[in-house]
């Protein structure tokens, strides 16, 4: 990883104009990102190390009172077990149900645990913020067969978290992301 970039390296990996140097670098170690996008990544990602038991027994000691990880962020990769994608930790990279392995555990020290999603912003991850408006109009009215006149407040919101959320759906919505091929799950 760049040693300027964050969680956010999925995103400005592919947007050569970023103040981080991210497309730069990713260039420069891995190659172009048509031959080694985000997606090849993740059989690096093994969790070898991953300890619930150790983590939930810190906060315990740490004295905190509820745990809650960031289950799913921006990149849509989901830590846990899920049929929405096949983008997730336990059908990918690591193989296990990472979010889960951790509640169970954090519970088992009487801790109170929830999950962070990050889902409803993988709109802006994932397109150009420019052309961002546009997009999520057409998937939204794809979605709910409304008009983009017609559209309820309730429409809005339910399309946006099923519909722009999963990698799946702006593929099949038509989106016209030169990266989406090298983002994406095979």
């Amino acid at each position: 990883m760049s040693p300027n970039s964050s969680e956010w390296y999925p995103r400005e990996m592919y947007r050569s104009g970023d103040k981080r140097g991210v497309f730069q670098h990713h260039v420069a170690k891995y190659g172009p990102q048509s031959k080694f996008g985000y997606k090849d990544f993740i059989p690096m990602f093994r969790a070898e190390k991953y300890s619930p038991q150790d983590w939930a027994q810190l906060f315990k000691n740490s004295g905190a009172k509820f745990v809650m990880p960031v289950a799913e962020h921006h990149d849509g990769f989901q830590m846990y077990a899920s049929d929405l994608s096949n983008w997730n930790a336990a059908k990918m990279g690591p193989k296990r149900d990472l979010v889960g392995d951790l509640a169970k555990e954090v519970r088992k020290q009487g801790l109170h645990f929830a999950a962070s999603s990050h889902r409803a912003e993988h709109w802006f991850f994932i397109l150009n913020p420019a052309v961002a408006t546009v997009r999520i109009r057409h998937l939204r009215v794809a979605a709910t067969g409304c008009s983009k006149n017609g559209c309820h407040p309730e429409d809005d919101l339910r399309s946006s978290w099923n519909l722009v959320a999963a990698n799946a759906e702006l593929g099949a919505a038509g989106a016209e992301l030169p990266f989406l091929g090298s983002w994406r799950a095979a």
